[in-house]
């Protein structure tokens, strides 16, 4: 039962994929996430249900739509200045080779462009899958890519891209 504040220590806040539709009681704290990150703090939100983050998005500048592509091939383009893709870990298409299940989850729909910026999106579709808003002092960040099966098949690529975000 800790609070979500930077002067309690906490920095970044990483919500789990599918969580909001899993866990309602989560849906209650947006009034407190929205504080941690107008306070400098870094919210990392995995890929949600269309349904449920529609209702009540934690960004507001993005909508999602059901995809229905269970394709795992992709072809990204990287904002490769961008120090979440730079730094630590410089990503590259490389990253994404050998990808397995899905790219991802959901098209990201963007209904505002205020300090929104598109760090990995598909280069045919133009559809963002990694966007980050500043939002007061901190950062919202949204992943629409399937990580979780990479992770668990340990993908170097989704690994990196973490550690990346997480070091914002």
């Amino acid at each position: 039962s800790g609070r979500l504040s930077r002067s309690g220590g906490m920095d970044v806040v990483l919500v789990d994929r599918r969580a909001l539709t899993l866990q309602k009681n989560l849906l209650g704290l947006k009034g407190v996430l929205d504080q941690f990150v107008q306070r400098g703090g870094h919210l990392i939100i995995l890929s949600q249900d269309a349904p449920t983050w529609n209702a009540q998005p934690l960004m507001p500048a993005i909508m999602l739509e059901r995809s229905l592509s269970f394709s795992p091939e992709m072809s990204l383009a990287l904002d490769s200045l961008h120090s979440s893709i730079m730094s630590p870990n410089n990503l590259t298409n490389e990253d994404w080779s050998n990808w397995l299940y899905r790219a991802a989850f959901n098209n990201v729909r963007l209904t505002s462009s205020a300090d929104v910026e598109v760090l990995i999106k598909d280069r045919a579709t133009g559809n963002p899958h990694v966007v980050t808003q500043r939002l007061g002092k901190g950062l919202a960040t949204y992943i629409d890519l399937d990580l979780q099966h990479q992770w668990m098949n340990i993908h170097a690529g989704a690994l990196r891209l973490l550690a990346n975000l997480l070091a914002r």
